[in-house]
């Protein structure tokens, strides 16, 4: 009767399924750091009232993975 929704992969997910680094340019990076930061605070989601918790996450998932703290060298640095 009722149809499950497959759950989107996150942020996260999409960056881990990429070992590769790209050169980002200045839009690319911006796209990037928008959905960094969403990640955070999430647009319009109950998640929205913990951004304490959510950066404690992300800042685990950069020592976790130094791939992704490329990216978001990477992404920093296309905005300069």
């Amino acid at each position: 009767m009722f149809r499950l929704r497959k759950k989107k992969p996150g942020f996260f997910e999409t960056l881990e399924k990429g070992d590769t680094l790209i050169q980002y340019n200045k839009a690319e990076g911006l796209n990037f750091l928008i959905s960094f930061f969403a990640e955070i605070r999430p647009f319009g989601n109950k998640d929205r009232k913990n951004p304490e918790q959510n950066l404690q996450r992300i800042i685990e998932e950069l020592y976790k993975n130094p791939i992704l703290l490329q990216h978001l060298q990477r992404a920093l640095l296309s905005q300069l």
